[in-house]
């Protein structure tokens, strides 16, 4: 990431780090004013600086990255160097922040672009050089000689199975103003192709019910005059076809714990999730996903990578039956438990699909089963959940409906576990009296976010946002323990903890509120300063108001910008999968913004960061009660000012058993 060149002297080498450890300026480059400690360490900078033998000045170059690929005209640059250097790219000067921090955007053209990069201090420099590809545009393919190229999309790519009714996309690249057609299998049935554009030949095929096709070829063809005569070339698609013909889907099981089922082949909105070693009937497959019937009229999509094609004379699904509902007792006068044993006819036991949602306001939820048979009831109660109705509807889908007696649903889950289905709702907490201590009784899980071997994203002036994620949350801690919280982090130092570990660690924590806090980065082709200041991010319903009164605080105490969307929807995988509670993500700043890292490099500004997410936290946690809007304690206005990560705090991760005591759950969960 960086780049040293020529030799020196070993005095003049020590000067440099001495002016790189203390040269820190403020202002424009010529006010040359020192500036105060700062709060974070620049790792990415300070290994540059390490690593440097060069008689110039150390050069750190974070993005872009060597002989990286971009489509685009332009890319952006970012780097640092010491203070008061004078920075060119491809020859021409950039401006330096206070800190050596540099940022721009570099027109690309197609094919290889190099920027130069040069630091030069005291008349010494350093040079660092990068490779960015820009993929040349494809030209039409030659008339002569006459082929189709097979190193362009050909279509089927992938192994298709289809039923009668779907069609098969056919299409290839080839010589253009050609006669083009396919066919499938051993059949002579010509198919024809229509030229959409210069040289891009498109067909398709409707399944009949009288096809009967297993794993063939479908070949394609183009004709054409070439070399003084008509030719014909012929090319095998990559992707085989097979039909659904007397059976009309295939059995797929699941190969991993988080297999998303979507409502399109976009994948962009996610029904649901299922575990592992989930039976599923397949009545498709194309385009790299398998079509699933849910039900007798519901179709979802998965990916192909998330499961696996049982044999044809493979085990066939039987349907479970739900018996009556269990009231079960609760420990929390505040969480409400239904069960429903769950038994099967055959063999053969797998979960069904399993869908709990609340709605937009979280004053019902719906539990929705595909593939079973359950009880039919209607039924009013006090309590949590004012009325409760169950019903099988025509598609197969037994559905749950619950009614709630509360404007503030907390939490909500379903799961199977020992032969039963399990729902679980929480109304909020019951907070305590003390003024002083506000949070007593609150359980925060807080999740900062990337750490070890996952920096994230890096700022121009190498800090990693790793490590300023880290700090904040560490700060944040600090308040939250000072109002009388128990606090839980995913991670108390900088190792890297996987998305499904963190996800178990919050669902066996037993805690109120989930806050995952990170730092934004602008995309390799926009330019840096066009996007700074903060964003809170939310999944289900009952975390939109936590998200909101987050982005209001922050923004309130450090006196940000207010942004048009400042509050959005995310599929963040930790709070996709935890419905149990309210959960929200800041994206405290964006890092590629050179004024944005300076920012979360002064310990003044993570004090009011630290601060605005303990308002909005709390402002959440206490609406509605009496201690809403009492001002904030003393104590805690005390806290979260000491150095955290940088000073070697020791808060660590909680390692959490699960609750059941390490029994298996199947969940509910996008």
């Amino acid at each position: 990431m960086f780049c040293v060149s020529g030799r020196f002297p070993q005095r003049l080498y020590l000067s440099i780090l001495l002016l790189a450890g203390v040269l820190m300026l403020a202002g424009s480059v010529q006010a040359q004013k020192t500036r105060p400690p700062e709060a974070i360490p620049r790792k990415a900078w300070e290994e540059a600086v390490k690593k440097h033998k060069g008689s110039g000045p150390p050069l750190l170059i974070v993005h872009p990255q060597r002989e990286m690929v971009l489509y685009g005209d332009q890319v952006r640059f970012a780097g640092c160097t010491i203070p008061g250097s004078q920075i060119t790219v491809n020859g021409l000067e950039v401006d330096l922040y206070p800190n050596g921090a540099f940022v721009g955007m570099a027109p690309i053209r197609p094919g290889s672009n190099t920027l130069a990069f040069r630091s030069t201090l005291r008349g010494q420099s350093t040079s660092y050089e990068v490779w960015v590809r820009r993929p040349e545009p494809l030209e039409p393919v030659p008339a002569e000689p006459l082929l189709i190229d097979e190193s362009r999309d050909l279509e089927p790519s992938k192994e298709a199975f289809l039923l009668p009714g779907d069609s098969l996309l056919v299409r290839f690249q080839g010589s253009p103003g050609g006669a083009a057609w396919f066919t499938i299998g051993d059949s002579r049935q010509r198919n024809d192709m229509a030229e959409k554009g210069t040289g891009v030949y498109v067909g398709s095929h409707t399944v009949e019910t009288v096809d009967d096709w297993n794993d063939s070829p479908v070949t394609l063809h183009l004709k054409g005059h070439s070399g003084g005569k008509d030719r014909v070339v012929s090319v095998v698609a990559p992707g085989h076809l097979t039909t659904g013909v007397g059976r009309v889907y295939q059995t797929i099981v699941t190969t991993e714990d988080d297999a998303g089922l979507y409502t399109d082949t976009s994948a962009i909105y996610r029904l649901t999730s299922v575990s592992h070693d989930v039976m599923l009937q397949s009545t498709g497959r194309f385009s790299g996903f398998c079509r699933v019937l849910l039900g007798a009229d519901h179709e979802v999509y998965v990916k192909s990578t998330s499961v696996q094609v049982l044999p044809e004379a493979g085990p066939t699904i039987d349907a479970p039956v739900l018996g009556g509902m269990i009231r079960e007792e609760s420990s929390d006068p505040g969480t409400q438990v239904l069960s429903f044993p769950l038994s099967w006819q055959g063999v053969i036991q797998t979960w069904p699909p399993l869908v709990i949602l609340a709605d937009e306001q979280a004053t019902s939820v719906a539990v929705s089963v595909w593939g079973v048979s359950g009880p039919e009831f209607s039924q009013d109660q006090p309590g949590l959940i004012r009325s409760i109705h169950a019903k099988t509807d025509l598609g197969g889908r037994w559905r749950l409906h619950l009614d709630l007696d509360t404007d503030r649903l907390w939490g909500y889950e379903a799961f199977f576990e020992e032969a039963r289905l399990v729902v679980r709702l929480r109304s909020a907490p019951a907070p305590g009296s003390a003024t002083e201590r506000p949070l007593l009784g609150f359980k925060v899980f807080l999740d900062p976010g990337h750490g070890g071997s996952d920096p994230g994203a890096i700022g121009p002036a190498g800090l990693r946002e790793a490590d300023a994620n880290l700090e904040i949350a560490l700060r944040l801690a600090d308040r939250l323990r000072a109002a009388g919280a128990t606090v839980l982090l995913t991670r108390g130092k900088d190792e890297y903890v996987k998305l499904d570990k963190r996800v178990e660690m919050i669902a066996a924590s037993g805690a109120d509120l989930l806050l995952s806090i990170h730092n934004n980065s602008t995309p390799s082709g926009s330019n840096p300063l066009d996007s700074a200041g903060t964003i809170s991010f939310y999944y289900h319903a009952h975390g939109k108001d936590f998200a909101r009164e987050i982005y209001d605080a922050l923004v309130a105490e450090t006196e940000s910008p207010r942004r048009e969307k400042g509050v959005r929807w995310h599929a963040f995988r930790p709070m996709r999968r935890s419905t149990q509670l309210p959960s929200a993500l800041a994206e405290v700043l964006f890092l590629s913004h050179p004024e944005d890292e300076m920012r979360l490099l002064d310990s003044a500004y993570l004090d009011s960061v630290s601060l605005g997410l303990y308002k909005g936290l709390a402002a959440f946690a206490l609406k509605d009660t009496p201690l809403a809007g009492t001002p904030v304690p003393q104590a805690v206005l005390a806290a979260g000012r000491s150095p955290g990560a940088a000073a070697g705090a020791k808060s660590v991760a909680v390692e959490m058993k699960h609750s059941d005591g390490g029994k298996t759950r199947v969940r509910a969960g996008k």
